[in-house]
């Protein structure tokens, strides 16, 4: 069941729900090989410098060995933010208020399953957030960027016997960054760019007081490589003081393929134990990250990264691709990724995918 609706003013009323009374029935019948179903009302308004958003999220399991009543059976979320430009600093900054819940059948405060977590953990958090970001362009070329992060975190946590309260916490994160773009053109119209990055950032000592629900996955790609935090929630964050560096390459050419490189790594001034090894950012100094692109919009692509500890020993591989005719369609790739027992990955995994549709 869908449904989408306008309720005037700039609001926007989206729905879609799924039930089955068989867990084996949409994988017999072929509609789908989802094994987590999720029904969500959401409202929304999007404006030039702000948004809202109400949503509502109801989970179900299908999985064996998986039971719902320790699973999040129902989260729910709201936000709103808000652009702006400072007067006074110039830049541009956002503010944001979030509010977020997530609720467990069980009534038991003690990890009986072993997963990590308390069986009937319930969690409530209120957020408020800023951030700041201008950018310097001298008349070598050079630009310094500056961010600054701020964040107020607020929490109601039952049915937990480690954390069960009401914690909080605030924190800030400041980093700058210096880049020199190196540019050539040639007379046939191709044009390559070489950036080399340097950035520092800083922020406190890691907070443990607070259960990690939403940041237990931690990508490391290129489009972190200079993020102030590379957790995606908001319940962990990323402290200490590291040095971001690495080296851009893109070439576009007139018949419009794109051929792009980066190559970075992570320095810490102390390793904090914040990331796993299988993550390619525990220690003092992170995995090399080595990625490549080719591009050539709505015909070819390609993209692939890897993570190599300093013996050139793989952590992590990915390469993805699409190709697109008249007729044929065909997208597809293959990954390579280390056991990771935080991630709930007991064993190293090897997977090779593909998939081709043909236009009779």
């Amino acid at each position: 069941m869908t449904g989408d609706f306008d309720l005037g003013k700039g609001y926007k009323l989206d729905f879609h729900g799924i039930t089955v009374s068989d867990d084996a029935y949409l994988v017999d019948y072929g509609i789908t090989e989802a094994d987590r179903l999720d029904s969500t009302v959401q409202i929304t308004k999007v404006q030039r410098d702000t948004y809202f958003s109400g949503e509502l999220t109801g989970l179900h399991s299908l999985r064996e060995g998986e039971s719902n009543t320790t699973q999040p059976a129902a989260l729910s979320d709201v936000v709103l933010h808000y652009r702006f430009v400072p007067s006074l600093v110039g830049g541009d900054g956002d503010v944001e208020v979030q509010s977020h819940s997530l609720y467990r059948p069980s009534d038991v405060s003690a990890d009986t399953n072993l997963d990590g977590i308390a069986d009937g953990r319930d969690m409530v958090r209120l957020s408020v957030k800023g951030n700041w970001r201008r950018n310097w362009t001298f008349a070598n070329g050079m630009q310094l960027s500056g961010g600054l992060d701020g964040e107020a975190d607020f929490y109601r946590i039952g049915q937990d016997a480690i954390y069960a309260g009401h914690p909080s916490r605030a924190t800030g994160t400041g980093g700058l960054a210096l880049r020199w773009p190196w540019v050539k053109a040639n007379a046939k119209g191709s044009v390559q760019v070489i950036e080399p990055v340097v950035q520092i950032v800083s922020a406190p000592n890691p907070d443990t007081t607070i259960p990690n629900e939403d940041s237990s996955l931690v990508e490391f790609d290129e489009s972190n490589l200079f993020g102030l935090d590379r957790f995606p929630g908001a319940d962990a964050f990323e402290g200490g003081t590291r040095m971001n560096m690495g080296l851009h390459y893109l070439r576009t050419a007139p018949a419009g393929w794109t051929v792009g490189a980066t190559a970075g790594r992570v320095l810490r001034q102390t390793d904090l134990s914040q990331f796993s090894g299988p993550s390619g950012l525990s220690g003092t100094a992170s995995d090399w990250l080595v990625s490549g692109s080719l591009d050539r919009p709505g015909d070819l692509g390609l993209l692939s990264r890897v993570l190599l500890d300093d013996d050139l020993k793989l952590t992590k591989a990915e390469i993805l691709f699409h190709l697109t005719r008249p007729k044929v369609n065909v997208v597809g790739g293959y990954r390579a990724i280390q056991a990771d027992t935080t991630e709930r990955r007991s064993e190293d995994v090897r997977e090779l995918v593909l998939d081709s549709t043909y236009d009779v």
